[in-house]
């Protein structure tokens, strides 16, 4: 579970859009709860994903960083990074942001 007081802090939601349904619908229930926080849509290879920055308080969902860029989403560059990602294919990522 995480700590409402880490989910207090998300500023930012990445989520994978386009035509995938699991990102769009995540990222409406996100914005139900986290109301404040901006919602950036983008998908792997983008010009767009390339270009983003890593902010304290990201959370992914249905997503994960870059994998040559992972390390941009850890302490002591940032902090507050959540990843919500149910892809087998990015389990180690997911391990390294905690899980």
């Amino acid at each position: 579970m995480i700590p409402i007081e880490i989910l207090k802090n998300v500023k930012r939601i990445l989520t994978h859009g386009g035509s995938c349904p699991d990102g769009i619908a995540s990222a409406l229930v996100l914005h139900d709860c986290l109301p404040d926080a901006e919602i950036v849509f983008c998908q792997y290879g983008s010009a767009a994903l390339a270009a983003i920055e890593a902010r304290d308080g990201d959370l992914f969902c249905d997503f994960s960083p870059p994998l040559d860029r992972v390390g941009e989403w850890l302490p002591p560059n940032v902090t507050g990074t959540i990843v919500l990602d149910h892809h087998d294919t990015v389990k180690s990522v997911t391990e390294g942001l905690g899980g």
